[in-house]
């Protein structure tokens, strides 16, 4: 799984890795929803032949670490490196869940996904 979220009660993006159960999250200090449309993207990048580098960016600046912890520095563009050689399958999606009763709308224009080949 790679995906950027809003968990409930905070404000401000997290990108989330797994891989099993092996995963990590990072808060990000760039604000979540609002009024206006968010353009998400997210890069996984080849590291080596078992691993790759997951990053992200909304509205065309990559997701920073709010506050200095674990294994980044707040203000340092966030990235996961996830091992792949095992997993069998990738899928895409783009999903909402609402835990509250607060209303919850993802509205989507255009959704893709590709991989380079070289």
């Amino acid at each position: 799984i790679f995906c950027v979220f809003k968990k409930e009660g905070e404000t401000e993006w997290r990108l989330h890795t797994r891989n099993g159960s092996t995963y990590t999250e990072a808060l990000s200090s760039t604000t979540a929803g609002g009024s206006g449309y968010q353009e998400i993207e997210i890069f996984v990048d080849e590291y080596s032949t078992t691993e790759c580098v997951v990053t992200a960016k909304v509205n065309g600046d990559w997701l920073k670490y709010a506050v200095s912890a674990g294994e980044g520095i707040a203000g340092q563009v966030i990235s996961h490196r996830v091992a792949y050689s095992s997993l069998t399958e990738m899928n895409f999606g783009v999903y909402v869940k609402c835990g509250t009763s607060a209303s919850q709308v993802v509205n989507v224009d255009l959704a893709g996904a590709a991989q380079n080949v070289i």
